[in-house]
């Protein structure tokens, strides 16, 4: 059964039937969900398990202090807050569009 949803010829036969189409737009949604609510989980516990939140209510910070606090090298730390950010304007975005 694998085999045949990994095919190409088979997507473009479910786009081609609405019913199945619809089904599985839905069923990608709700896979989509799933996996973004459970890396929102994960972003949100490394940031409680840090302190972040307390560190940041202090004032704006910088890149470099972020790092030194998370004990993070500078490009990891901006990798980090740059996935953290798109996930927020996302979230944002779809919870202004429900």
């Amino acid at each position: 059964m694998n085999n045949l949803v990994a095919k190409p010829k088979f997507h473009t036969l479910v786009k081609k039937i609405p019913i199945l189409n619809r089904l599985a737009a839905k069923d990608g949604r709700r896979i989509y969900d799933l996996v973004s609510g459970f890396v929102y989980s994960q972003v949100l516990l490394a940031m409680v398990e840090l302190r972040l939140f307390k560190f940041l209510l202090s004032g704006k910070k910088n890149i470099r202090e972020l790092s030194d606090y998370a004990q993070l090298d500078q490009k990891k730390c901006l990798r980090k807050r740059k996935f953290v950010h798109i996930i927020l304007e996302e979230r944002s975005m779809r919870l202004m569009t429900a």
